[in-house]
């Protein structure tokens, strides 16, 4: 009796061993992640997630926060740009960072079809749902307005990081943002002037963590 119950022990820890191999490996990423709040690795970062809002390509409120969070190495990264920009009078304001996967889909569904090209199919994943891509603006230092190209999410040409049909303001200011962005390794899209995309996102996978379960 004693061996069968020995046995049958072995048998439930083999089984549950089994089962545990069989869990997608995006579980284990769920729980592993290095997601943190912008705020918290530098405060002097601003943040206006238009997600959060109505002032958006939607009209509507997708997300139920307005916190901002990235991938710790990659708020970190964007914490020297800001000090770069800080000696030079500027300032960061993030418009957006990490986006679950279930709000993906939720822009990708809001986008007209002539305009999708600027909003990326959830079947490829975003690379904001990795954590690994942001899309910002800069301001003053007092976080005032300065002129940039467009607004953004602007579905228009003048989005695209070569166009040069702009006054000599949004030139420039672009261009601050750019070489600083890009001095910490930081990669440019060329459709969209305000997002930026880390070096290493690859290292990191999608996720669907919603933000009322982050700390």
């Amino acid at each position: 009796m004693q061996l069968n119950q020995t046995a049958a022990e072995q048998l439930k820890k083999l089984t549950l061993i089994f089962f545990m191999t069989l869990a997608p490996s995006a579980a284990l990423t769920q729980s592993t992640h290095q997601l943190v709040e912008v705020q918290r690795i530098n405060p002097n970062i601003l943040v206006e997630l238009r997600y959060a809002t109505t002032n958006n390509f939607t009209g509507n409120v997708i997300y139920k926060t307005a916190r901002c969070f990235l991938q710790r190495p990659v708020a970190e990264r964007l914490s020297r740009v800001q000090k770069k920009l800080e000696a030079q009078g500027y300032r960061l304001k993030i418009w957006d960072g990490y986006r679950p996967m279930s709000a993906q889909q939720i822009l990708y569904d809001a986008t007209p079809d002539d305009k999708k090209g600027y909003v990326a199919d959830p079947k490829l994943i975003s690379k904001h749902s990795r954590g690994a891509a942001v899309d910002l603006t800069l301001v003053d230092s007092a976080g005032g307005y300065i002129e940039m190209p467009t607004d953004f999410d602007a579905f228009v040409p003048a989005a695209a990081i070569t166009y040069s049909k702009l006054s000599k303001a949004a030139l420039k200011h672009r261009t601050i943002l750019h070489d600083a962005m890009t001095s910490e390794g930081f990669l440019t899209v060329k459709g969209e002037w305000w997002h930026f995309n880390a070096p290493d996102w690859k290292d990191y996978e999608p996720l669907n963590i919603q933000f009322d379960e982050l700390p």
